[in-house]
């Protein structure tokens, strides 16, 4: 028996009954999956995902979370839909009791095509959902083997090319408009210098994929229906104007262009410009001419100056939407809170009675953390009686602890700040989705969380200048940090913001390696972090000087006036972090004392601003040249009176509830503000560090090339000088700054500048904190 023989009695066991039956289920499964696909959330908890929200947005609930986020992860939601429309398409086929079999070629295309379009869809980063499924695992792995083997152009085009061959087997398009198609695609995705070799690459890579499919589609299918190929002289695929010369048709196509010929190096990020030009020759219509140095050159600078004035423009940022922060909600009983209240302003009134202290509790003001009664005395009452009476209140009305407030400022009334006996959570969620944070005119908002009567929080960074943040270990000032980067990303690009995180402890902002908003890798190391604050003091110098020739006096002027003379010259702000300050002053010491207090006077008008951080505010971490520089503060609990005088100037945070419970000081009021901090968690705030990364790389500085620019700069009218000291220190063991000083009779800042252009020549070893530096030899 032939094998055509046993092929035909294979397709003739197929039942029709059986067709009708497998089209329908098929049909009902592509339903079920079509609804949980429309109806998917990234909320929802699945196998590679996990939400404190037991509810389901998706319709199919557990089933249909699950079953989309298998597709979405291994093909991307693009792709997936078009999966829908293969299994769509065969269930019509087999409910119309059509033979599968003669269609098969098509549907061997289908996949083709969805795993082409997963790799596209990786490439460019298409998604219904941001860039979260952009492609899938299957698009991420091509894209990957594609790149790691070819040329990112060939890579591109080959998956075009597929994706174009494929698409066609699917509708029967015919060739001559693929050819088309092709070169038109090419054409917006190229600029006009790289047309032809582009084009003609795609048609070339096309006609290889498609005409060994085409025939070998046709050779099987022939086969199985015992035809002949030969005899019949017809090809499954006809066309209308019969064969097509490709090279009259590119011909036709280009005949119009002046092309240049070019030898370019594409990559994602940046465009090589020695490789873009062939010096020697350029081929106009077709023939080589000579070029001469100054018109090549000529150019270049052309494209330099596209470059710089954005021509070649990047893929357009979008912020991120608030729907990645998730709301928790939690049921209170109003009605049993409120007459818990009224008994504690009872008990109270009662208590202070008891003690001698005549009056009647005004108002209540709840709030989620604590309660604020505004308590009014007669007016022969002494504060000093009502004060010394905290420790007895706070026995009486059984709370965590009291506060008290004589007087609540502008007002004759004593406020009592009572912890709730069932302290509400701040939602991040909530703050930022709020009409004064979407709403919010400043420059940069920093989300604090809510005052004690359950209003929002939020502060102007540009306006404080720089803040100090202050707090016990599991008082809650890293997330309060957390915090207010996340509603600074929120907010701003990374065209407007940039961050530089100096993150000692290592762990707690990991979570933003490598976003776009960064100038260097975030500093772990507490020795590198100097030259980094180096850095922002040579950035803050050369923003003063742009500024001062332009007359403007602040970064706000200087925007304008190079928004009127159509200047592309940025200005962004600048953020500095520095998690944790006690850990610095104790490796590096004086050195970061003085380049905080310099950024902390000066920079405030070239943009840049600190947020700093410790768990120590004692008066060696927190010194007065540092605490006069830092009129904003925030403290969370801390230790002792002390620590609280350290940082507020004044007593109360000792007694705070931690978990957030933060005292604001804001640079324009006399008063501090009791503020409950918002809670981001850490899934909410890799979320949104993902989205971020997914639509720009990060471009980081050098900073030793830097510094060793400005190091040589300033060095230029010492270099007399430099000799001596370096004849000095090679008869030394162990240098200082203040042994240059006293030895050659300068000041602190040319000895420390000397000493910064020894470490980096390595003729000494890096500071190790109060310590004497050793020479090397």
């Amino acid at each position: 028996m032939r094998f055509k023989d046993i092929l035909r009695m294979n397709v003739n066991l197929f039942n029709y009954k059986n067709c009708l039956m497998t089209g329908i289920g098929l049909a009902a499964i592509t339903f079920l999956l079509f609804v949980s696909f429309i109806s998917f959330s990234q909320f929802d908890n699945s196998f590679f995902s996990y939400s404190e929200n037991k509810l389901y947005h998706n319709l199919l609930g557990f089933v249909g979370a699950n079953l989309a986020a298998l597709f979405f992860f291994f093909l991307g939601s693009i792709s997936s839909f078009i999966f829908l429309g293969t299994l769509a398409y065969t269930s019509f086929f087999l409910i119309k009791k059509l033979l599968f079999v003669s269609e098969w070629e098509r549907s061997l295309a289908f996949f083709v095509n969805i795993f082409s379009c997963s790799a596209l869809c990786n490439y460019y980063q298409i998604d219904f959902f941001n860039g979260v499924f952009a492609g899938g695992w299957i698009g991420n792995s091509i894209v990957s083997f594609l790149l790691q083997t070819f040329d990112p152009v060939i890579s591109v085009l080959f998956l075009w090319s597929v994706f174009i061959a494929s698409s066609i087997l699917i509708l029967r398009t015919l060739f001559v408009y693929k050819i088309y198609l092709i070169a038109f695609v090419g054409k917006f995705l190229t600029s006009e210098k790289f047309l032809r070799p582009a084009g003609a690459s795609m048609v070339f890579v096309a006609k290889m994929i498609f005409v060994p499919l085409k025939y070998s589609f046709a050779w099987t299918k022939e086969l199985i229906s015992g035809a002949d190929l030969k005899e019949s002289g017809k090809s499954v695929f006809e066309f209308e104007k019969g064969e097509v010369d490709l090279k009259e048709i590119q011909e036709e196509f280009w005949k119009s262009l002046l092309v240049e010929k070019t030898e370019i190096d594409i990559d994602q990020e940046k465009i090589s410009l020695d490789n873009a030009f062939n010096l020697d020759t350029l081929e106009l219509d077709g023939g080589a001419k000579s070029c001469t140095d100054a018109e090549c050159e000529s150019m270049k600078q052309d494209v330099i100056s596209e470059r710089k004035h954005g021509a070649i423009k990047e893929k357009k940022y979008e912020l991120p939407k608030m729907d990645i922060f998730t709301n928790m909600d939690v049921d209170i009983d109003h009605e049993k809170f409120e007459k818990d209240l009224e008994l504690r302003a009872r008990v109270l009134e009662e208590k202070l009675e008891k003690f001698g202290v005549l009056g009647k509790v005004t108002a209540i003001k709840s709030g989620p953390v604590v309660t604020l009664f505004e308590y009014e005395p007669e007016i022969d009452t002494k504060i000093s009686k009502i004060t010394s009476l905290e420790d007895d209140l706070a026995l009486a009305l059984q709370a965590l602890s009291i506060r008290i407030i004589a007087p609540i400022p502008g007002r004759s009334l004593v406020g009592f700040e009572v912890a709730n006996q069932k302290r509400k959570d701040v939602c991040f969620a909530k703050v930022v989705r709020s009409e004064k944070f979407k709403k919010f005119s400043g420059s940069l908002p920093l989300v604090l969380g809510n005052d004690i009567t359950g209003n929002d929080v939020v502060v102007d960074l540009a306006k404080m200048p720089h803040l100090l943040i202050a707090g016990s270990t599991g008082s809650g000032k890293s997330v309060a940090v957390n915090a207010m980067l996340v509603s600074l990303l929120c907010k701003l690009s990374p065209k407007d913001l940039k961050l530089v995180l100096i993150d000692p402890k290592r762990l707690e902002l990991a979570a933003y390696a490598d976003i776009p908003h960064l100038f260097f890798p975030i500093v772990t190391e507490p020795k590198k972090a100097a030259p980094v604050l180096k850095w922002v003091v040579k950035e803050m110098e050369e923003r003063y000087e742009k500024m001062a020739k332009t007359g403007a006096r602040n970064v706000f002027d200087y925007r304008l006036i190079c928004e009127k003379e159509n200047k592309q010259d940025e200005m962004p702000f600048i953020v500095v972090v520095i998690d944790e300050l006690a850990d610095l002053m104790m490796c590096v010491g004086r050195e970061i004392e003085d380049l905080i207090a310099r950024i902390a006077q000066m920079a405030r008008a070239a943009g840049i601003h600190l947020l700093v951080a410790t768990q120590r505010p004692s008066v060696d971490v927190i010194t007065g040249l540092i605490k006069v520089n830092f009129p904003s503060r925030v403290s969370f609990r801390v230790t002792s009176k002390v620590d609280s005088r350290t940082i507020l100037d004044a007593c109360g945070a000792e007694k705070l509830l931690g978990k957030g419970d933060m005292l604001f000081l804001d640079s324009n009021g006399s008063s501090l503000q009791r503020v409950h901090g918002a809670y981001v968690s850490n899934d909410e705030i890799f979320k949104l560090a993902n989205f971020i990364r997914s639509q720009q790389k990060v471009q980081y500085l050098d900073l030793t090339e830097e510094l060793a620019v400005e190091n040589n700069i300033l060095l230029e009218a010492d270099d007399e000088l430099y000799k001596e000291v370096l004849e000095f220190v090679s008869e030394m063991d162990e240098i200082s700054i203040s042994l240059l000083q006293r030895k050659f009779r300068i000041g602190y800042n040319r000895s420390a500048r000397i000493m910064d252009m020894l470490e980096f020549e390595g003729q000494i070893l890096p500071s190790d904190g109060g310590k004497m530096r050793k020479v090397l030899r």
